[in-house]
């Protein structure tokens, strides 16, 4: 089977779904249910549906049209990738509509537009609502993604295993960070924090992980209250050292509990004589707000983690050195191979890859290399004209 009569198979069966629940649209994020710009395979839906394979756009399939929206360093790849039947929107270009904007032009009056609700965060969603209504079109959250259904050979979930990053590196321990997002979570009058931003659960727990490709995260959720702490996980990621590292203060649930959980707590918390809401960060996914009751469950306001972890301590910022200057060393040794090879043994069958992979192995060998931060970009001529080239 060919790329375009795959990509055809592929829209035609997502079709056949959107038909049997009375769907007229239904949008493809490129992200994930952390809302990650970096996903693992098992998350990429878009690219799977479109054939587009680039890191950021936004696909919506109709019953007779699909589009793709993605910004000026993937006009090219996009124009190149994309099946048969898509139309590419080059957003930011004059006179190019924004997704509301053809949504509100292509569809008939009182369509029903679907999403999964973990893949579009609570600010968009809003402003997704009220574009729509505009015409008469509503949102509908289709809980039961639909490109996992028609997506057969779809990756698992990766259970890569987490790592302890030590003190000498973060600054700061586990209890000490806790402390301080729970003198904000009290200042702020609410129950608790939810955490969905990999990164800040990373971060908050002193823990690295593998799942994303050049991305030290893994995939959990948290959820910090002014007396515990629980870290939803799959407890196959986590080794006796991890475990002993967590305990006592933290307490692991699995990692797809994390829904039911919150709505029971929250749930609680609003019977209470003094109900109280729980904090959100707008950034986290309609699907968690939905969990905890809606808006009328949620105090939404920036996530206290993001600043805390923007603000670097001592160890961080000499980490930071220290780095960039073994990095600095590995590129010194990377031009002095590359001028070695190409002007004085006039070597001149050295490829893109070639040289990405003598760069990534003078990286690997210094110490505290872990991994690449991604993918290395290495073009020559007209390659040039392609940003993010492989």
């Amino acid at each position: 089977m060919t790329a375009t009569s795959a990509n055809h198979t592929r829209v035609a069966a997502l079709r056949s779904e959107m038909a049997s629940r009375d769907i007229n649209a239904y949008i493809i994020p490129s992200e994930d249910s952390h809302q990650s710009e970096y996903i693992a395979e098992c998350d990429a839906r878009r690219a799977f549906i479109s054939g587009f394979t680039g890191s950021a756009g936004l696909a919506v399939v109709t019953t007779d049209k699909a589009a793709l929206w993605t910004d000026g360093r993937y006009f090219l790849q996009a124009s190149r990738q994309l099946g048969e039947g898509w139309v590419l929107q080059r957003s930011g270009v004059s006179g190019v509509p924004t997704l509301e904007e053809w949504l509100n032009k292509v569809l008939p009056k009182k369509s029903k537009v679907g999403i999964d609700p973990s893949l579009i965060t609570v600010a968009a969603a809003r402003r997704l609502i009220s574009s729509l209504a505009q015409e008469g079109h509503s949102l509908a959250s289709v809980e039961k993604n639909l490109v996992d259904v028609v997506w057969k050979d779809q990756p698992a979930r990766p259970i890569k295993p987490v790592s302890v990053l030590p003190l000498k590196y973060t600054g700061r321990s586990i209890d000490e960070k806790i402390q301080a997002i729970r003198d904000q979570i009290n200042r702020k009058g609410t129950w608790g924090l939810v955490v969905a931003a990999l990164d800040e659960i990373a971060w908050l727990f002193n823990l690295r992980g593998s799942d994303i490709a050049y991305n030290p995260v893994f995939f959990a959720y948290a959820v910090v209250t002014l007396t515990d702490v629980f870290l939803y996980i799959d407890e196959a990621k986590l080794s006796d050292e991890v475990r002993s590292h967590l305990e006592p203060s933290i307490t692991v649930r699995p990692y797809g509990a994390i829904f039911k959980e919150l709505s029971a707590i929250s749930t609680k918390q609003q019977s209470e004589e003094i109900p109280k809401k729980v904090w959100i960060d707008s950034r986290c996914s309609l699907a968690l707000q939905n969990a905890i009751g809606g808006e009328n469950g949620a105090v939404e306001s920036r996530s206290p983690i993001m600043t805390a972890k923007s603000i670097k301590n001592e160890a961080e910022i000499e980490g930071f050195r220290k780095c960039h200057i073994r990095d600095a060393a590995a590129l010194c040794r990377y031009f002095a191979w590359l001028e070695h090879e190409l002007v004085e043994k006039k070597n001149t069958t050295i490829s893109e890859v070639d040289g990405a992979g003598v760069l990534e192995r003078f990286r690997s060998e210094l110490s505290d290399f872990v991994g690449l931060s991604f993918d290395t970009i290495s073009s020559s001529g007209a390659n040039g004209s392609i940003i993010h080239y492989k």
